[in-house]
């Protein structure tokens, strides 16, 4: 909860334990000789190229890679997508609900969270993009998705659960929004996550 209620940023190396530090990503720890060392061994900046991270021809190529990506997560049997009203996870349910059709699979099943506070709510926008589709949708109040206890009783209880308390608060709505989706035979579940973070700043 640090995070979220104080606004504090967690560094590259923190946990959410005091005395333990995590490996940043692309580097390995070495322990030789009652030494400790720790090195990069790969950074996804090419060298020699400043900060330039595509080269000619890689934004051509990403609708396809999308698109393969989404197609590939179809055959683990019924999908559904956590739909919200972002360019993220409309772009991909658009690819999935294409991939399906093509593969002759049922439509993916959208659920979908309303936010209760107008600035957020982007139910108008889920209804009509499931409605586009074709897909089945259950859209359930952020409320109701918390549960009895609420948002931060349902993170309490959650973290409880996990070796370290969650970073994503919305993360016990979602878990009884994917609940509801297994319900409905789903066994897949595609999202838009990320996609916030390359347009703006991570939640995280």
């Amino acid at each position: 909860l640090r995070v979220f209620v104080c606004d504090i940023g967690a560094g590259r190396g923190d946990t959410s334990y005091e005395s333990v530090q995590r490996v940043p990503p692309g580097h390995a720890l070495r322990f030789h000789g009652g030494e400790v060392r720790l090195s990069r061994y790969w950074n996804p900046l090419p060298t020699g190229n400043g900060h330039q991270l595509l080269e000619p021809g890689d934004v051509d190529r990403f609708p396809d890679l999308l698109s393969r990506s989404v197609s590939r997560c179809l055959d683990q049997g019924r999908t559904g997508i956590f739909l919200s009203g972002g360019l993220d996870s409309v772009s991909v349910a658009a690819l999935a609900g294409r991939a399906s059709q093509a593969a002759g699979f049922d439509p993916p099943h959208a659920l979908s969270l309303i936010f209760p506070y107008p600035e957020y709510n982007e139910e108008k926008v889920q209804r009509s993009v499931a409605r586009q589709l074709g897909f089945p949708q259950e859209l359930v109040p952020l409320e109701k998705a918390s549960g009895p206890d609420g948002l931060f009783g349902a993170a309490r209880d959650l973290s409880d659960q996990f070796p370290f308390p969650i970073q994503n608060m919305w993360l016990p709505a979602y878990s009884n929004l994917a609940l509801l989706g297994k319900e409905h035979g789903v066994r897949t579940i595609l999202t838009g996550g990320g996609g916030d973070e390359w347009l703006g700043v991570t939640p995280l």
